[in-house]
């Protein structure tokens, strides 16, 4: 965890969308409104990052008494892995890495050793407690209402693509002695019959996984009894509904605490099973031990809250779960016609053989930007048509040659060719912008038969080849190489900041030398602490002796 007083802007590492929205219900959850208590998915097995963040905002209490936030992580099979507790003063926020767990004083110091949760995945819940001067956490300390907000981002390395979601907040019971889910005034009567997703079509996706909490009252550690826990032994089935109605059986869910599943054949989709447009996707009948979750047979404390995220290319989105229509008799899901809501791509089912990305169809990122072409393209211009042969009987007319719709290309004295020294030339990637900024992304395109870099991705090979400076120790940094292409990517953890930051990149080229027409330049996006987007500009320029005039 990292002790800090400005929200990180986690967007630089990974396209973070997450978007505040009004409260569920009538009351106890929200997705936007200061809680008592706060839950949501953590993922760090291999090939995933995760960050938790989390803000004091009440006002129950004196400034200067400290918040005491009670942490739990649960695992995927409904264990407790770890706790902590982490001292918050006013308005202050934390960013929590679940590779390093600890518990904190009010200075920021670590109290312990921290705990590493790799290679797990589950949910969180942090729960804000009236703390004495020293912050002291306990089981005795006076729940504070109203006192949290925070969110998540989830990022997944092969694809170089991230979402991020609010975290679910929920309120105490009437008497004021544990974490209360209001069931009553959730959708779906009281007892949840459906929870559905909005998915895209599957084969279009790069990078996809849906995450459900099962979430139980008064189901705590041993030291916090009354907090949220894991609900155990969860079952459901699932159905696909396309844009056409058509009904498709996909695998069934079991669960305890929470689960991860992708939108294909290692996951929900069943073998030699098609879906062919963009779909809604219904969990039905949900139970837990055999008892309604939510019913009156289990008491009412139990619910099942889910995100769906979806990421094709680099432009990650997700969805959170809608609840709430009765199940036929029958069993059959019909497609919905009561709440159409509007699907984030095309809705027609495309063609077989197209598959939409990025390039085709615009997507609503603030980070979006596109990639400045290497060469001109003429794509789609006519071109003069022969001269057509006499129609009899017509008298032959001269037309005049058709006007290009486009200018001819300029002729241009070919650059001298430098050669590269050793092999491999420097290149200083340089960012800069008018207010200090606290994240960076970056992307560079080149020509792939004059300059290459070892691996693909985020791999180790990609980021022993990058060298940064301008950013603290505790900044983290990403990339993301494809064959002619490097995205970068880098971000404070702390409340420092700069106004330049310089990534130094080392690569190997040909023996015939090259031209900086083979690198085009660069564009940079920064962002403010709070997550807002900056004007930055970039430039790259080769370093000092590394390459020589042939």
């Amino acid at each position: 965890m990292k002790h800090a007083r400005k929200y990180a802007p986690m967007i630089a590492v990974a396209l973070l969308a997450a978007n505040a929205t009004a409260a569920l219900g009538a009351q106890g959850v929200s997705y936007a409104q200061p809680a008592h208590s706060l839950a949501m998915p953590f993922d760090v097995t291999e090939g995933r990052v995760s960050f938790l963040y989390v803000s004091r905002v009440d006002q129950q209490t004196d400034r200067e008494t400290m918040l005491a936030t009670h942490w739990a992580f649960w695992s995927d099979s409904g264990d407790l892995l770890a706790e902590s507790i982490v001292c918050l003063g006013e308005n202050e926020t934390i960013v929590v890495d679940p590779l390093a767990i600890a518990s904190r004083t009010p200075d920021g110091a670590t109290i312990g050793e921290a705990v590493s949760l790799r290679g797990q995945r589950g949910f969180a819940t942090a729960t804000g407690y009236a703390g004495t001067q020293e912050c002291a956490g306990g089981g005795d300390e006076r729940p504070i209402d109203g006192s949290l907000v925070g969110g998540f981002t989830l990022a997944d390395i092969a694809s170089g693509s991230a979402f991020g979601h609010d975290a679910i907040g929920f309120g105490l019971s009437a008497n004021g002695s544990y974490v209360d889910i209001p069931v009553g005034s959730l959708p779906g009567r009281g007892t949840l019959s459906e929870v559905g997703f909005q998915m895209l079509r599957p084969d279009s996706l790069d990078f996809s996984v849906l995450i459900l909490l099962g979430l139980r009252e008064q189901a705590g550690s041993e030291r916090f009894p009354a907090e949220l826990g894991p609900l155990r032994a969860v079952q459901a089935s699932s159905t696909a509904i396309s844009a056409l109605g058509e009904s498709v059986p996909l695998r069934d869910i079991r669960f305890s605490g929470a689960h991860f599943a992708q939108l294909d054949r290692n996951g929900l989709i069943p073998d030699a099973t098609a879906i062919g447009s963009a779909s809604l996707l219904v969990l039905s009948d949900p139970r837990s031990d055999g008892a309604h979750v939510g019913g009156a047979d289990r008491g009412s404390d139990s619910w099942i809250f889910g995100l769906l995220g979806q990421a094709i290319g680099q432009f990650g989105t997700s969805t959170r779960a809608r609840f709430g229509r009765e199940v036929p008799p029958t069993g059959i899901v019909p497609a919905p016609q009561s709440t159409p809501a509007p699907t984030p791509s095309p809705t027609r089912a495309p063609s077989p053989t197209t598959t939409p990305r990025p390039g085709s169809t615009p997507t609503p990122s603030p980070s979006a930007r596109p990639t400045p072409s290497l060469t001109p393209i003429f794509a789609g211009t006519p071109s003069p048509p022969a001269n057509p042969a006499p129609t009899p009987g017509a008298t032959p007319v001269t037309a005049p040659p058709p006007t290009p719709s486009f200018s001819p290309p300029v002729p241009t004295t070919t650059a001298a060719r430098s050669a590269c020294v050793g092999n491999s030339i420097v290149l200083d990637v340089r960012v800069s912008a008018s207010a200090p900024f606290s994240g960076i992304d970056v992307t560079l395109p080149y020509r792939s038969n004059v300059l290459t870099l070892p691996g693909a991705g985020n791999s180790p090979s990609v980021l022993g080849r990058i060298e940064w400076s301008g950013m603290s120790a505790s900044a983290l940094f990403a990339a993301n190489h494809t064959d002619a292409s490097l995205r970068l990517a880098g971000a404070e953890l702390g409340p420092d900041a700069s106004t330049a930051v310089t990534a130094r990149i080392t690569f190997d080229c040909t023996d015939g030398g090259y031209t900086m027409e083979d690198i085009p330049g660069c564009t940079a996006q920064a962002f403010l602490a709070n997550g807002s987007p900056a004007p930055a500009t970039c430039g790259v320029s080769v370093a000092a002796g590394s390459a020589a005039t042939m």
